[in-house]
């Protein structure tokens, strides 16, 4: 497993061999009544958004 920090929207890694590669991103977002998922306060803490993207690496 491969593992990356998103900073300013962009994410950067380096795939060991050629081949199909299947990246997962998941972001956590804290709600506050200052944001704009402040119609969730007192509903949940968090709000987790997820995405899986599939590429081809060449060598």
């Amino acid at each position: 497993m491969l593992t990356a920090y998103i900073m300013k929207g962009k994410a950067q890694i380096r795939v060991p061999t050629a081949g199909a590669w299947m990246a997962s991103v998941t972001v956590k977002k804290e709600v506050t009544k200052n944001n704009d998922l402040k119609n969730l306060v007192k509903k949940c803490q968090s709000i987790y958004y997820g995405a899986i993207v599939s590429f081809p690496a060449k060598p």
